[in-house]
């Protein structure tokens, strides 16, 4: 039985020949580590598309050989900022992303993390002008992981919930 059999025939409910593996995400630090390469790639939802396209490549494949190396079966992959788009740069060198988020870079983990919610109260929600989920360019990385990986693991696309974003 392949990775992607194994995966599959999980989720059907039927016994696979081996208990399948993953990982949610794998931290830039670790990727590093893992493939022993620099690790250059962000998603487009932190660098602009037109730069973040070939940095979203490179991320893609630095993740599929981790996940080679590591011997998952199933690799998730997030979603891309639409085509075109590109993070607010903020004067005090954090960013405002697609959804509103403020985010610094923390270096020693390599990523940019939320400095504050999106969400104070309720209402706030209710007048959310959320992103448009079907904007030209949103599944380039999962489009690209697919070709990384053709059918030698299950693919899954990793979409938060509204307020891991938040």
């Amino acid at each position: 039985m392949n990775k992607k059999e194994r995966v599959m025939r999980t989720l059907d409910h039927e016994e696979p020949d081996l208990v399948p593996m993953t990982e949610m995400s794998i931290d830039p630090r670790h990727l590093e580590t893992i493939t022993q390469t620099k690790f250059i790639g962000e998603t487009s939802l932190q660098t602009p598309v037109s730069a973040g396209r070939r940095a979203e490549i490179s991320k893609v494949s630095t993740v599929a050989l981790a996940y080679r190396t590591l011997g998952f079966e199933l690799l998730q992959c997030d979603l891309s900022a639409p085509d075109g788009w590109s993070p607010q740069k903020n004067p005090d060198g954090t960013i405002t992303d697609e959804w509103g988020r403020v985010l610094s870079y923390d270096s020693k983990c390599k990523t940019w993390v939320p400095t504050d919610s999106i969400f104070a109260a309720p209402e706030d929600f209710e007048r959310f002008p959320f992103p448009d989920p079907n904007a030209s360019g949103r599944t380039f990385a999962i489009a690209e992981m697919k070709k990384n990986i053709g059918d030698e693991m299950a693919l899954a696309a990793f979409i938060r919930d509204p307020f891991a974003h938040a």
